[in-house]
């Protein structure tokens, strides 16, 4: 063992000890509190998974006699007023995440061997609500992993991760919002379009986006261009290499029982890199989505997606479906959930014809099969069943085993962040491998979670051949949120 992985080591076994110690230390306040807010009446709304979502204006009431209200921890820089109509204030927020990872032969490369490493994300977000029809919100990012040399959206000093304007008109039941500036954007179920959450630094656009809300209808019209993380403070640019529009609407059909959705997705690159070879893309996705539940039992996804546009000379057509169904039993122990999803995403039928048939996901979450981030949603079927168990209303655990085949044998196995990981071209296999894993999350409060996962991708003959090997891969994450 040479001196480079003792040190290493030491840095993750350092990382570890400080991912314990801060997670005790911030478990015990909120634990404490919780005794205390127990009996009140009005519940406090969650913290959002999207920090920009999140409105304190109901705090305006806390000073009212009449307004039984539950208070919560952060209240004091929450709702900060700043005239005495209370109709301009304030509103801080943040979050810690510490982490620990292990893999081994990452990427399915035997020359990868093991590694582990710590890592954190802190961030600081900061709205001004000039009344209720203006705002300004703004949110910091550090990233730092512990292992020598710096990598992609996961080592960032200190960048303005969103800073956005917002004016809004009210009328009757129907608000209309223009967002100008730096800012998140995820639909559906960040299937096309998510925030990157698994690595330090999340994703976000420089964009305009026009949003009409009315009851359960919402449309948004956008244009934008992804940011791209840096290694020095305030360093992040614009991808100008690139531009990215569409058209998202979610609305709840008359007695029916869920939501469905309905877009159009534009993306234009200079630079697009597939097994077919690299030229610039011009690609369109119509797309639609059904979700909802029957009863308190049956819960469903289906999604729908197709593809048209230019590949350099080339004529793209590709198409992706996904059927995801869970069912609850909700009068066993735990309440087990039984869920099997499957997703068929087209890959390239002949790479030397005039027809380009690999499915692009466009920003689609890395993590969409499991936070090892090994293979994107392109080229595969897969067959995925799992079970869910909920030992109490904050601790949960699941089981996943995913088998994954390539949806053509003349089109590759593509990583998340673009590359190709092992081309199509080296044999005539379909079969990529299957995925074990577990994944548990304790809840302790509204402000502290602890999550771990482990997972095994044992590869198939396609992989095999081409000399790759197994992955296995195991995190330990806790997120603290102000």
């Amino acid at each position: 063992m040479t001196r480079f992985h003792i040190v290493r080591m030491k840095k993750a076994a350092q990382g570890i000890k400080r991912l314990l110690v801060w997670t005790v230390c911030i478990w015990i306040p909120p634990a404490l509190h919780a005794q205390n807010v127990a009996q009140d009446t009005i519940h406090i709304p969650a913290l959002s998974f999207f920090r920009a979502e999140e409105d304190y204006a109901y705090l305006r009431q806390r000073s009212a006699d009449t307004v039984d209200m539950a208070k919560g921890r952060f209240d004091a820089i929450k709702f900060i007023p700043l005239n005495r109509e209370e109709n301009i204030w304030l509103s801080f927020g943040g979050q810690y995440r510490p982490r620990f990872e292990f893999f081994d032969q990452r990427f399915l490369q035997k020359t990868n061997g093991t590694d582990s490493y710590y890592s954190h994300r802190m961030a600081l977000n900061a709205s001004i609500n000039l009344t209720d029809h203006f705002r300004v919100f703004g949110e910091f990012y550090h990233g730092m992993l512990s292992r020598a040399g710096n990598t992609p959206v996961q080592d960032d000093p200190l960048a303005l991760h969103q800073l956005f304007v917002e004016p809004k008109i009210k009328w009757g039941g129907a608000i209309l919002s223009l967002r100008l500036g730096r800012q998140e954007m995820s639909y559906g179920i960040s299937r096309l379009i998510g925030m990157r959450e698994g690595p330090n630094i999340r994703l976000s656009f420089d964009a305009a986006r026009l949003k009409y809300e009315r009851n359960t209808t919402s449309i948004d019209a956008f244009y934008g261009r992804e940011v791209l993380p840096n290694f020095e403070v305030f360093n992040d640019r614009t991808n100008k290499d690139m531009g990215f529009w569409g058209v998202y609407s979610k609305f709840f059909i008359t007695n029916g029982n869920g939501f469905t959705d309905l877009y159009y997705l534009g993306l234009n690159r200079k630079q697009a890199t597939y097994e077919a070879g690299s030229a610039e893309e011009n690609r369109h996705t119509f797309g639609l989505r059904m979700s909802g539940k029957n009863g308190e039992r049956f819960h469903y996804n289906t999604e729908l997606m197709y593809q048209f546009g230019t590949f350099g000379d080339h004529t793209i057509s590709s198409f992706a479906a996904e059927l995801d169904y869970r069912y609850v039993f909700q009068n066993m122990p735990f309440k087990p959930v039984l869920g099997l999803k499957l997703d068929y995403i087209a890959g390239d039928k002949d790479i030397n014809d005039d027809k380009h048939n690999s499915f692009n996901s466009l920003f689609a979450n890395p993590t969409y099969f499991g936070l090892s981030s090994t293979i994107a949603p392109t080229n595969l079927f897969d067959i995925h069943p799992s079970v869910r168990l909920n030992f109490t209303d904050k601790i949960g655990a699941g089981l996943n085993w995913d088998f994954l085949w390539r949806a053509s044998t003349d089109d590759g196995v593509y990583a998340p962040a673009g590359f190709l990981l092992f081309p199509g071209s080296a044999n005539d296999h379909r079969f990529i491998g299957q995925e074990f894993g577990v994944n548990t999350i304790w809840v302790f409060g509204p402000h502290l979670n602890l999550s771990g996962e482990f997972s095994c991708l044992v590869p198939g003959r396609f992989i095999k051949e081409q000399n790759g090997g197994s992955l296995t891969y195991f995190s330990i994450t806790a997120s603290y949120k102000i």
